[in-house]
């Protein structure tokens, strides 16, 4: 699944404090491009932060849901918002490189999807996409940066 950078994409973070971080940025995902800002709160023991992260985020989103294949409905977002959460795991080298581990999930938080049909008959889905349940999908993501000093 995508993070709330696509499956590529780039970050500017911005820490006031040790234990507080703010990031945005974008990137490209499975079906379009995705954006995303948020909040990252975490712990340095020594050279190693643990971390939970909260945002929102925005871009194209593509869902399946149901059983069998003539309850198969598969609809598509062209612009969805979304709420991501993660917990992380960082580490920084003295030269100011870091890496970092996140897991964690996105949830659809708001929009209609632009497009909604049942897989097995090709039709669309009419009044009951709306009613059907908000997608939520978990991701992985692996993040190496550098770390300026200013």
């Amino acid at each position: 699944y995508d993070t709330p950078y696509g499956v590529i994409g780039g970050a500017i973070e911005f820490s006031p404090h040790p234990w507080v971080t703010l990031y945005a940025g974008g990137g490209v995902g499975r079906f379009g491009g995705r954006f995303a800002g948020g909040l990252q709160l975490q712990v340095p023991i020594d050279s190693t932060e643990f971390g939970i992260q909260a945002g929102f985020g925005g871009g194209a989103l593509e869902a399946t849901s149901g059983g069998a294949d003539n309850t198969r409905i598969r609809r598509y977002w062209g612009m969805a918002l979304y709420f991501h959460s993660a917990l992380s795991l960082t580490y920084r080298f003295e030269e100011g490189v870091f890496g970092r581990l996140s897991l964690g999930m996105d949830a659809l938080v708001a929009g209609d999807p632009d497009e909604c049909v049942f897989t097995a008959t090709d039709t669309e889905c009419g009044v009951s996409a709306s009613s059907l349940h908000r997608p939520v999908s978990p991701f992985a993501g692996l993040t190496v940066g550098y770390a300026f000093d200013i």
